[in-house]
């Protein structure tokens, strides 16, 4: 449930809500088609550390926009950040893969771990970002020293997960993820 609110606050966030008369999408219009999405140029990952919120995004995917929505899945809920200066790493970064940092400007609390949406004209367009039809819902997990955040189209692991992330905490945390979500993620699939 927590899952639906979240994507129906980013689809508004994004100007996506309305009705037929208002542009939005039409009850019997035709089936939504859908097309292939980098996953990893329209996600990045949000992090408090060292009182800094960080944003961290592959080095192709720098964002364009002054602002961005972040999906905080351990708590459910969503906040609208702005995109600050690039920083040089995000405290606590140990990944090693070719990245770009940002300072968000946001209402935020220690501890709290988010996944950026990037890529805004593809959630003004459609209440899902492939196209598919199928929304998608945002999960997290931990394993034994750290977090494991996703994004699924549908349902968390019962729909296809279409992006993941591991972010290392650096201590031992109590594991609460399933198998399904290490199932092998569906590459170059729409």
């Amino acid at each position: 449930m927590r899952c639906l609110a979240v994507l129906a606050f980013c689809a508004c966030f994004a100007g996506a809500c309305g009705t037929a008369e208002s542009g939005g999408a039409e009850a019997d219009g035709p089936a939504p088609v859908a097309h292939p999405v980098d996953w990893d140029a329209v996600f990045g990952v949000v992090a408090w550390s060292d009182e800094v919120v960080c944003m961290r995004v592959p080095a192709r995917a720098a964002p364009a926009r002054s602002r961005v929505a972040v999906v905080l899945p351990l708590t459910g809920r969503v906040i609208v950040a702005s995109v600050g200066p690039e920083l040089a790493s995000c405290p606590g970064d140990v990944s090693g893969e070719d990245a770009t940092f940002h300072r968000l400007e946001a209402s935020w609390e220690p501890g709290d771990l988010g996944i950026a949406i990037l890529e805004g004209d593809a959630i003004a367009t459609h209440p899902d970002l492939d196209g598919d039809g199928v929304p998608e819902s945002f999960r997290a997990c931990t394993s034994s020293e750290g977090v494991h955040l996703s994004v699924w189209s549908g349902e968390p692991l019962r729909g296809r997960r279409l992006w993941q992330y591991y972010y290392y905490l650096g201590y031992d945390v109590e594991p609460d993820c399933t198998d399904e979500d290490f199932a092998e993620q569906e590459r170059g699939a729409a």
